[in-house]
């Protein structure tokens, strides 16, 4: 049984609104949030019967290494969709 059956859960969860929608999540940058979407796609065990991917799951220390991005990932995911292309001008830096 997967070590990590909640976190397996919720990646599966995740990975499957990124294939509801997967259109909207790879149009404005794909390359990124593939990169992005990489510890998910591990944690979820959907990929594991692809070569790359059952590499890292045979390896113990890879596998933890991934599985400790994911809330990284996550925010990284989330800021990528939701920040402003300009910033708010509180986070604009001051010249004085």
């Amino acid at each position: 049984l997967f070590p990590y059956t909640t976190l397996f859960r919720s990646c599966i969860g995740f990975m499957e609104g990124v294939f509801l929608r997967e259109a909207a999540w790879f149009e404005t940058a794909e390359e990124e949030v593939s990169e992005m979407l990489l510890p998910i796609m591990v944690g979820s065990g959907l990929f594991d019967d692809q070569p790359e991917f059952s590499d890292i799951a045979s390896d113990a220390n890879l596998m933890d290494d991934m599985i400790v991005q994911i809330p990284e990932a996550l925010t990284a995911l989330y800021l990528l969709c939701n920040a402003p292309d300009e910033k708010p001008a509180l986070l604009k830096p001051r010249h004085h």
